[in-house]
């Protein structure tokens, strides 16, 4: 990159962000990998370090690096934190709905139970085993079932084989997260509880058999239940 002499300090920042994306990029540098010090990029685009840090800070926002004090900067681990801001940003500037996010995740949660059922190691499998087994102590308390929830999903996210469904999949979780217990809240019945575990283990139930159709179909049964809960009766029927 040649050195920079426009005035415009977020432009400059933006264009050091570049930077040293390309940098990672063009070195093949792998997850963990460490990046030039902010000194030694400011000295190699005679740039103030002032605007490099900013630039720096940026990327570290977005996850695609990791700065500890007094540790050289490096390669950030694949992370969801720049999404879950988007998405709320989206969400309490009421430029997206919580009906809008269901769609989105409805869509990456049905495929990946698709892909887990084809995909699923014995790790995987152990923890279906394992986390359906705790749902009806976990259904008992709202905190309790959002929590079972949230790692029901992640082993799903995780046995599809593609680490963006993980990421996607826990980032929209995140964002819905107070919808998740309004629409625990809303199931008040204990048939409609019991109903909405049976789905859960239906799901595991075929993924750990390796039955892509069923995983599927179970999942879109999954959703249509959960936007009902949380969007009412008009939701569901989009499903």
């Amino acid at each position: 990159m040649k050195a920079v002499t426009s005035r415009d300090v977020g432009g400059l920042s933006d264009q050091v962000a570049q930077y040293v994306v390309e940098h990672i990029r063009e070195s093949g540098l792998a997850a963990g990998d460490k990046v030039p010090s902010e000194l030694r990029t400011s000295a190699h685009l005679q740039i103030s370090r002032g605007i490099v840090r900013e630039a720096y800070r940026s990327l570290r926002a977005a996850g695609i690096l990791e700065i500890a004090n007094g540790s050289a900067p490096r390669v950030g681990q694949l992370s969801n934190k720049a999404l879950v801001q988007i998405l709320e940003h989206g969400l309490s500037t009421q430029q997206a709905s919580i009906e809008h996010i269901l769609d989105l995740r409805s869509a990456i949660e049905i495929r990946a139970a698709e892909l887990a059922a084809a995909n699923r190691q014995t790790e995987h499998i152990t923890a279906l085993e394992s986390e359906t087994a705790g749902f009806d102590e976990a259904k008992r308390d709202v905190d309790h079932w959002v929590e079972a929830d949230v790692r029901f999903h992640s082993i799903i996210g995780d046995a599809s084989g593609n680490p963006f469904f993980r990421i996607l999949s826990a980032a929209l979780r995140e964002s819905l997260a107070m919808s998740m217990r309004t629409g625990f809240d809303q199931r008040r019945s204990p048939r409609e509880i019991d109903q909405m575990v049976a789905t859960h283990r239906r799901v595991a139930k075929a993924i750990i058999t390796g039955d892509r159709a069923g995983a599927k179909k179970h999942m879109i049964k999954h959703f249509a239940e959960a936007r009902k809960a949380i969007l009412g009766a008009r939701g569901a029927k989009r499903v």
